[in-house]
């Protein structure tokens, strides 16, 4: 499978490396990353964040032989900032040699680490894919990553090589909470890629219960659905771990029987995936392409702390992308025949954006800040509500709400991907605004159960200024009956401004009074941060008051944006 080669926007040298961590996984899909010396870590596939968690064994192994002089290395950086520092799994493999020089290119959702060392025959890569779609939201929220590992003979003597995935069966905890119990790894195979499946025959009701498959796309892919040494004292799992993989190349599977015994109360097994490749030439490169693919239904909105308890109801949701797979293999059956399709458009978008002659910085910003859009930051519900944290804390969600004081500050959205910025805005207007008016800029889980109390100037204008560039995005036929809709919730929204005791009784064009924004305080009186949201809104709602034939509003609101505009501009701008 040959698939189309993406511009590289950004470069790190080894020096600037630590900090790099890249989202693998679609919009609410969950995601691992890699990292920027090749280390697969971030293993946040279910709905819980956990910066920096790796299970046991996530590492990549690259075994050579020449002319009986063989050699193995983890295909990550070496460790220069700590010996115990492990992304999560400290002690793992830490006597075995990675490679000393790294280096990281990337253009978003593209990334490649690089590996090389003097005393290695050979050179690796770590590429990292998944789609990113504008304007299709369904091939941009896919559960799963593409690996493409390429092996290149630098030296003079014919190689045989072999990359192997050591993978830990993870399935019943988010490294938070462990619920493991009857995990399970068989060998599978679909479209011709061959690896295997984790599953687990606990069947509780938990975010942390699905499946997750990895599968090569090598010629000759030996498997391992559980070690016969697992569990050695004295690091004997560990060093058979190297006495099988410099030996053979791959390590030998301890089932014989068809189906995997499941593991016992609390325990699960440890499993490998090699792709053979022998005989590399000098100066010959060779690829093989991992594919790993998850389906996690569920998600608890208890346990991540963005829920309103209410009698008779549950905490636990479904997933959106969920409900269109059975299992991680029915995603990989779906993935792989669509792969050099969804590869190829991706690198058209990523090619618009990298030959841009805007200033490299702004470039790289449009791109690597798509990159919370692919993280527990943001979830989909099974009715397709897109919600979005401000941010994510260690292992948990950071403020709640899809918070409209932190989100109108966004535009990728609304240009990228409209279909979720609708959803947001209808979740505010449906659900956030109370009858004075008053939008609560913090939308509650469920939401027929709000709890937020209190408004923000610059989130409730910010919220009509975002549905007016909804409209505009969606073109006058689509958005008349859309803005028909919701125009009366939106004219209530600014009409609140004006209540008594109001941002603005007294019908100036100013914000007055208490006006709680962003910063996450009171701004009292006039300023410009709020106030220049309060123009925004009234020549948006202007504009959209006409379309509707609401002549008179549109007119007042006109004015009103003028008288504003004048006194900020004489009164809170120095001429500087």
């Amino acid at each position: 499978m040959t698939l189309k080669q993406w511009p590289v926007l950004s470069r790190y040298d080894s020096e600037h490396l630590r900090e790099i961590s890249m989202p693998i996984g679609g919009i609410g899909t969950g995601f691992f990353s890699l990292g920027g010396g090749g280390q697969l870590f971030d293993w946040q596939l279910m709905s819980r964040p956990n910066r920096g968690w790796r299970p046991t064994y996530s590492q990549l192994m690259v075994h050579t032989n020449q002319n009986g002089r063989r050699q193995l290395k983890v295909m990550e950086q070496e460790r220069t900032w700590g010996l115990n520092d492990d992304f999560g799994a400290q002690g793992t493999l830490l006597g075995v040699p990675r490679f000393r020089n790294a280096s990281f290119e990337a253009s978003y959702p593209f990334g490649r680490a690089n590996l090389e060392d003097d005393d290695s025959p050979v050179k690796v890569s770590i590429e990292g894919f998944n789609p990113l779609i504008p304007h299709d939201t369904d091939q941009s929220s896919l559960p799963f990553g593409l690996l493409t590992l390429r092996v290149t003979n630098t030296s003079s003597h014919i190689t045989d090589a072999s990359v192997t995935l050591l993978l830990t069966n993870f399935i019943g905890t988010d490294g938070v909470i462990y619920q493991q119990n009857g995990c399970v790894n068989n060998i599978v195979q679909v479209q011709g890629w061959k690896g295997v499946q984790y599953s687990s025959t606990h069947n509780e009701q938990s975010s942390r219960f699905g499946s997750i498959a990895v599968l090569s796309d090598a010629e000759n892919v030996k498997t391992a659905r559980r070690w016969a040494f697992q569990g050695r004292p004295w690091n004997g799992e560990q060093l058979a771990i190297i006495d099988h993989l410099l030996q053979d190349g791959f390590i030998p599977d301890a089932e014989t029987s068809q189906v995997c015994q499941p593991a016992g109360e609390s325990a699960t097994w440890h499993s490998s995936i090699s792709s053979m490749l022998p005989a590399i030439k000098p100066g010959e490169t060779r690829a093989v392409k991992l594919l790993i693919t998850w389906h996690f239904p569920l998600r608890n909105q208890e346990e991540e702390q963005w829920w309103s308890p209410t009698p008779g109801i549950k905490p636990i949701l479904q997933n959106w992308y969920a409900q269109f797979y059975k299992d991680a293999m029915d995603v990989a059956d779906s993935i792989i025949p669509r792969l050099p399709d969804l590869h190829k458009r991706t690198v058209e978008f990523v090619e618009s954006v990298v030959s841009h002659p805007a200033p490299h910085a702004l470039r790289e910003a449009a791109l690597f800040n798509l990159t919370p859009l692919r993280t527990q930051t943001c979830f989909r519900t099974l009715d397709g509500t897109f919600f979005g944290w401000e941010g994510c804390g260690g292992n948990t969600g950071c403020c709640t709400g899809s918070c409209t004081h932190v989100w109108n500050y966004e535009e990728a959205t609304v240009h990228l991907f409209p279909d979720l910025h609708r959803s947001m805005l209808e979740s505010h207007l449906a659900h956030g605004v109370v009858s004075d008016g008053g939008e609560r800029f913090r939308i509650s889980i469920p939401l027929m159960n709000q709890t937020w109390n209190g408004a923000a100037a610059d989130g409730q204008m910010g919220l009509i200024v975002r549905c007016y560039e909804q409209t505009l995005v969606d073109g006058d036929e689509s958005s008349a009956a859309w803005l028909a809709k919701w125009y009366p919730t939106m004219k209530k929204m600014l009409e609140f401004a004006w209540v008594e005791g109001g941002w603005d009784a007294d019908k100036d064009g100013v914000l007055e009074g208490s006006q709680h924004n962003t910063y996450d305080v009171e701004f009292i009186g006039p300023n410009p941060l709020c106030n220049v949201w309060y123009l925004a809104a009234l020549e948006s709602m202007s504009i959209m008051a006409k379309r509707t034939g609401d002549d008179v509003f549109a007119a007042e609101c006109a004015s009103l944006r003028l008288k504003g505009s004048s006194w900020m501009d004489s009164n809170l701008y120095n001429g500087r």
